[in-house]
C-alpha cells in the first residue's frame, strides 16, 4: 500500500490522552488526521470518539444508522459497554485474567480498567464468551460504533494493542519489544495476502482508508484535455480554415500533447471538426466523434465522452 502517494504520513502518538490535542492541530493547519488507537482508546473513556461530535459528516452516517446524533451513539455504547463489562468481571474473571492486558499491567493500573480493556479483546477474540447473549448484543452494537468510525477515519484496534495481532510472537511477552516487531515482519512476509488482511484486518482497514486516492479515470482526463484544445480550435473555425491551421492552433495551444488526438476540418462543412484519439493503449470505445461550432462544447463534449455535465 502505498500511503505517501495518497499524501499520507504516519505519525506515532505517544499517549492516547495527546490525541485529542494532536487531532485539532493537524485540523487547524489544514490535514485530514486519521486515527489508529488500541482498544483502550475506546474502553479508558470517551476522549478520542468524541472528537468527532462536531463532524457534520459523522453526524450525517450516525442518522443513516438510526441514532440522532455521533455523541449519542459513542455516549450511550460506551456507557453500556463500562456497565455489562463490570458486570461480567466475576463470571470471566479467569478469561480476563488470562489475556495481556491483565499479564502485561503495571503495579500501580487500576484493575476496573485492565478488566475493561480486557474485556474489549475477549469480545473480539474469544469465541466462549459470545455464547452469552448480553456480550452478543453488545457486539453488535460495538461493530456499528466502529464501523461509523472507520467511515470518518478513526481505527479502535479491537483486539486490544498491536501485540494482540500477532501470529509468530506471543502477546504475552512480545508487548513493547521491537525484537518481537521484527520477528513478527519477517514472519507475515512469507505469508500471502490473504493471511495478513485476515491476521490484521484492523490494522489493514485503517492502511486501505489512508492510501485511498482519487481514481484515475481516463475518460475524465481526456476530457479535460480536450476541452483545452478544442475551445480555441472550434473558435478560429471558418470558411477559409486549414487543416494545417488546426494543427497549428493545437500545438500552439498544448504542444506535443496535442499528438494524442486526431482532429479535422470536415471538408464539405467547415463547421464541423471530427475528432480520434490516436493512443492505443487507452481503452475508450467513444472514438470517433463529431463536433459543430454551434454546440454547446462542454455538454457536446461530456455526451460524446459518457460524462456527465457537472464538472
Amino acid at each position: 500500500m502505498f500511503i505517501e502517494a495518497a499524501g499520507v504520513q504516519i505519525v506515532p502518538i505517544i499517549g492516547k490522552g495527546q490525541f485529542p490535542i494532536v487531532y485539532k492541530f493537524f485540523t487547524l493547519i489544514g490535514k485530514e488526521p486519521i486515527i489508529m488507537a488500541d482498544g483502550d482508546a475506546f474502553t479508558d473513556c470517551m476522549s478520542i470518539p468524541l472528537i468527532y461530535t462536531e463532524s457534520a459528516f459523522a453526524n450525517d452516517i450516525a442518522v443513516e444508522r438510526g441514532y440522532s446524533s455521533i455523541n449519542k451513539i459513542i455516549k450511550d455504547i460506551f456507557n453500556d459497554y463500562c456497565q455489562l463489562a463490570d458486570s461480567l468481571k466475576v463470571t470471566y474473571k479467569e478469561l480476563l485474567e488470562n489475556t495481556a492486558y491483565w499479564k502485561n499491567r503495571e503495579s500501580d493500573d487500576d484493575d476496573l480498567k485492565i478488566y475493561r480493556r480486557a474485556f474489549l479483546s475477549l469480545i473480539y477474540t474469544e469465541t466462549t464468551i459470545l455464547q452469552n447473549q448480553d456480550v452478543v448484543k453488545m457486539k453488535t452494537r460495538l461493530d456499528s460504533l466502529f464501523s461509523i468510525l472507520n467511515e470518518i477515519g478513526c481505527f479502535i484496534l479491537k483486539k486490544g494493542t498491536i501485540e494482540s495481532y500477532y501470529a509468530q510472537s506471543d502477546a504475552e511477552i512480545s508487548y513493547g519489544k521491537p525484537i518481537a516487531a521484527v520477528e513478527e515482519v519477517d514472519f507475515f512476509n512469507s505469508k500471502d495476502k490473504n493471511f495478513v488482511i485476515s491476521q490484521y484486518n484492523d490494522i489493514y482497514d485503517c492502511l486501505t482508508f489512508a492510501a485511498k486516492t482519487k481514481e484515475i479515470n481516463e475518460v475524465e482526463a481526456l476530457r479535460d484535455l480536450l476541452l483545452s484544445i478544442l475551445a480555441p480550435v472550434m473558435a478560429s473555425l471558418g470558411k477559409n480554415t486549414t487543416q494545417m491551421d488546426i494543427q497549428s492552433k493545437i500545438r500552439s495551444t498544448i504542444g506535443e500533447r496535442g499528438e494524442l488526438f486526431d482532429i479535422s476540418i470536415n471538408p464539405t462543412d467547415k463547421t464541423k471538426i471530427s475528432v480520434n484519439v490516436k493512443s492505443k493503449i487507452l481503452e475508450i470505445n467513444c472514438f470517433p466523434f463529431e463536433i459543430n461550432k454551434t454546440d454547446n462544447l462542454v455538454v457536446a463534449v461530456n455526451q460524446k465522452l459518457g460524462l456527465s455535465n457537472t464538472m
